[in-house]
């Protein structure tokens, strides 16, 4: 019994301890190529390096730690062929999401992914006027919290009805986050690109679906022809 009890005392750990590093990582705190110390991170975090080496195996995983044996882990670096590889799987995996939430989107679906995009508005207009009374040099890219823009297109992918389907859609969205901060987006890119959130909702209004398609594959289009212009 007590062995359980402390597998599932180090699973949590584990988890705990993941979250907050992938936190970390997605924020701009730990940078691309940046090498992970086992030693100063597990004293970070007030945990052992067995939960930790863990949560690191996990991130690995996921895709945001790469394994260097001389060295442990360190952040992924995105190479501008890895951000073609991810810009053509996306393609097709949203393109599925999009055509299937069409069909199968509640309307609770649609009223949620609707006001994630009011929020996104509203964050987006806050900043350009900051930024316009000198308030603020450059578009700061919100917490994982106020990520309005990820948090309207999990809605999409969950309106498809296929978790799965969601989840390896996400795991590249986090990807794209790491990507979005090291490469430096600006707040046009993202009014852009907000312009174009706003046409894969009305087209999924209309379940659409050749609309819907066309709208969510142009969007990705433009977001990679910005990586690209940047890497």
């Amino acid at each position: 019994m007590t062995t359980l009890r402390q597998n599932k005392d180090k699973k949590n750990l584990a988890e705990k301890a993941r979250q907050e590093i992938e936190n970390k990582i997605l924020a701009g705190g730990l940078r691309p190529d940046h090498h992970i110390i086992e030693a100063e991170l597990a004293d970070q975090l007030g945990i052992s390096r067995t939960p930790l080496r863990e949560a690191l195996r996990q991130l690995e995983i996921k895709g945001l730690l790469k394994k260097r044996h001389s060295v442990g882990y360190t952040v992924v670096y995105h190479s501008p062929q890895d951000i073609r590889n991810t810009f053509e799987v996306r393609m097709s995996l949203e393109s599925t999401a999009i055509r299937l939430a069409c069909e199968k989107a509640s309307h609770e679906h649609i009223e949620r992914a609707a006001s994630f995009l009011v929020r996104f508005d509203e964050a987006l207009a806050t900043q350009s006027k900051s930024i316009k009374n000198g308030l603020l040099h450059s578009f700061s890219y919100p917490d994982a919290d106020h990520d309005w823009n990820s948090f309207f297109h999990k809605e999409i992918y969950r309106a498809s009805g296929n978790e799965l389907l969601t989840t390896y859609i996400m795991n590249l969205r986090d990807l794209d986050r790491l990507k979005r901060i090291t490469l430096g987006v600006t707040l046009e890119d993202l009014l852009a690109f907000q312009s174009q959130h706003h046409k894969i909702l009305d087209a999924l209004k209309q379940r659409h679906k050749s609309k819907a398609v066309r709208a969510v594959q142009t969007h990705i289009k433009n977001v990679y022809d910005v990586y690209y212009q940047l890497a």
